[in-house]
């Protein structure tokens, strides 16, 4: 008799690992998303296998998964590439982000913890403190990136990946 059987109690559910194409799949959509791959140059297969320590096979399958995310592209006897994000894209996701945003940070506030608000307080301190120090990480779009993504992170208590 199983353990489960034993003990009403006990599910038999298995929890599987995470599989390394999607350890590399968001490896890449991370690098992407906060510049560090930056939209345009062709991403060099054996550099990325190397850095990941993964084969060509896992590569490439989390390479077409990002595709379908529109993150990538290829193009034919050339390589894989960051897609480019087209005006009329930034314009839709930035109309998108003024219409939903302040709902949901009217929810947020609602709901928030002691400890959360402590900690967005010194998220939004600590970047005003490096914006007036003219610190370079922190008024480039990455550092504007990681700010927005620690305040976040206070608010939902979801880690950004």
């Amino acid at each position: 008799m199983s353990a489960a059987r034993a003990n009403p109690n006990v599910l038999e559910v298995r929890i599987e690992k995470e599989n390394i194409r999607s350890q590399v799949v968001r490896a890449i959509r991370r690098a992407i998303i906060s510049g560090e791959f930056l939209p345009g140059p062709r991403l060099v297969e054996c550099d990325l296998c190397a850095a990941l320590e993964v084969s060509r096979p896992s590569l490439r399958e989390a390479l077409r998964h990002l595709e379908s995310e529109h993150l990538v592209h290829f193009i034919p006897n050339r390589g894989c590439f960051v897609a480019e994000l087209a005006w009329d894209d930034a314009l839709q996701i930035y109309e998108t982000q003024l219409v939903i945003e302040p709902e949901i940070a009217a929810l947020a506030a609602q709901h928030i913890s002691d400890n959360a608000l402590l900690e967005l307080e010194q998220a939004i301190r600590d970047f005003a403190k490096a914006v007036e120090a003219k610190d370079p990480l922190w008024s480039s779009p990455r550092g504007s990136l990681q700010c927005n993504q620690r305040g976040n992170t206070s608010l939902t208590h979801n880690p950004v990946d």
